[in-house]
């Protein structure tokens, strides 16, 4: 009994396998059947399909060649790959009696298969080096070992065994990628934010705009008054119970994988400088007040992008382009709805990417290329930081503000709407009517008239139809005595604002004064 093609496929799985150049993906039931993947190399053949069969006829060698290429098909698809060549080897005694099937001597396109390529070898006794040889080329693989002349059934089952023990050492290798940490980071991040929600919630409400600063949301011109911590505290604050849903379940699942991949230590540090990039891009590109932990989920793909980068097979194999199917659809979700900072996303996906860069892979070190990434990122946070500053605080944003200290007003909390008043960039930002008129207004309740005079003036500088610091000004001159100068600005305040009852009333009052000292 002759165990020769036994020994063939076995010993060829085993010599490309333990080359470390291809993979076992599958073997069939009947163990006369494997499909190995290349692992490494770029002019070898994507897959090696051996066979081991008994070639009587070439009409069946022809229909079993038409079922292989379905299945590299599959795999095809299963890989995410465009283009795709196999290598098929039959393994057998002698070639099909009958001349209908000649086996090819260069690469084939089948006409319905677009991107495969197929290349069909037969290993039979009387060409067996010259075929091994042309084996050996495609594959990219030198034979360790020379191939016995009369293998016996031992030689067969030691070389399976031995090719079955590399085949679980590649699966654990793989495995072992993502178990490097446990995620104990996520799912702190998880607690921490529910605690925060539940605290801001017993506090006041997670859509107050006041609660939101009071936990410290990102909100520009408080950033540029000194609070540079608001950075930070954004990642962990969320906006209403749907937002915080969404982010808890995104950080759950996305979270977990990252720290399972790169370790706890490694995650923690791309999360958190993923979750700063985020706030330092929405400081840079957006006026609004914000919060959540977008930025550093953002960051947990691009920590992701980058494993795709260094090993595009296992990341492919595992992950797929449904990763970047995701990132596109968030983002362009980010881009059609309104409310949604797309910066902050955009930011801690960079951010996610840079930082990976710096801390790399456990047990892995590219000292000079993650020096790279450690200016890189700097850099781009540097630079954000400083177009932010230059940004200055926009008017807008200071109507906003004032806004907000309008609920602390209404609450007759006048010292605390003051201070959040005063934290406006007065010098470098945009003037603000609003801002003003506001602290005049708390200015006034305090008694302080001169100074609310002062500021109502510069009101009326920033914007003259401001109908209201008019009414104001000239109430504040009429409790002062010089009723020509309250007649004056009320009158102005009626003008802009005619059918105003309050101002009208006021005019009249003020007109019989100046009617009986004229």
């Amino acid at each position: 009994m002759s165990f020769r093609e036994s020994y063939l496929l076995w010993k060829l799985a085993y010599e490309l396998i333990s080359s470390g150049r291809y993979q076992l993906i599958y073997e069939s039931h009947n163990g006369k059947e494997l499909w190995l993947e290349k692992v490494e190399g770029h002019e070898e053949a994507d897959l090696i399909h051996l066979n081991q069969y008994d070639l009587d006829w070439s009409n069946w060698l022809r229909q079993h060649t038409d079922l292989s290429i379905d299945q590299a098909l599959d795999i095809k698809q299963s890989l995410y790959k465009k283009n795709l060549s196999v290598l098929n080897v039959y393994i057998t005694p002698y070639p099909p009696v009958d001349d209908g099937f000649a086996p090819l001597s260069e690469w084939y396109h089948p006409t319905d298969s677009p991107g495969l390529s197929w290349y069909t070898l037969i290993l039979d006794q009387a060409d067996q080096d010259k075929t091994l040889n042309i084996i050996s080329q495609m594959s990219g693989c030198k034979w360790k070992q020379p191939f016995l002349i009369t293998p016996d059934e031992h030689d067969v089952l030691q070389l399976r065994e031995y090719t079955k023990q590399w085949a679980t050492h590649q699966r654990q290798t793989i495995e072992k990628t993502f178990q490097n940490g446990k995620p104990i980071f996520t799912y702190l991040f998880v607690a921490i934010q529910l605690a925060v929600f539940a605290w801001m919630e017993l506090e006041g409400s997670s859509e107050d705009p006041r609660t939101l600063l009071e936990f410290g949301a990102k909100f520009n011109p408080l950033i540029l008054a000194g609070e540079w911590y608001r950075l930070i505290t954004p990642i962990f604050i969320h906006i209403g119970v749907l937002h915080l849903l969404m982010n808890t379940m995104a950080l759950y699942y996305l979270g977990t994988l990252v720290e399972r991949i790169f370790g706890s230590v490694r995650f923690f540090f791309i999360y958190m400088i993923a979750g700063i990039m985020g706030s330092i891009a929405s400081f840079a590109f957006s006026p609004n007040l914000s919060a959540g932990a977008s930025g550093a989920i953002f960051g947990c793909f691009g920590a992701l992008l980058y494993f795709g980068m260094l090993q595009p097979k296992l990341f492919l194999r595992t992950l797929g382009y449904n990763i970047f199917i995701v990132i596109a659809l968030n983002l362009a979700l980010g881009f059609a709805i309104p409310g949604i900072d797309n910066a902050g996303h955009i930011g801690g996906l960079v951010g996610g990417f840079t930082a990976t860069g710096i801390v790399h892979f456990p047990k892995k070190f590219r000292f000079f290329t993650q020096i790279i990434f450690l200016f890189l990122t700097f850099g781009i946070g540097a630079g954000l930081l400083y177009s932010g500053a230059q940004n200055g605080v926009k008017a807008e944003e200071g109507t906003y503000l004032a806004q907000m200290a309008q609920g602390y007003v209404e609450e007759e909390n006048f010292e605390k709407a003051y201070k959040l008043l005063n934290s406006y960039d007065f010098d470098n930002g945009e003037p603000s009517a609003d801002i003003y008129f506001m602290m005049s207004y708390i200015e006034i309740q305090w008694q302080q008239y001169e100074l609310a005079a002062t500021h109502l003036k510069k009101v009326i500088e920033i914007d003259p139809k401001y109908h209201q610091a008019y009414y104001n000004l000239a109430l504040l001159y009429y409790h002062d005595g010089k009723i020509e100068e309250a007649y004056e600005f009320a009158t102005q305040a009626r003008d802009i604002k005619p059918n105003d009852e309050q101002y009208r009333s006021l005019v009249d009052e003020l007109t019989q004064f100046v009617g009986g000292e004229l």
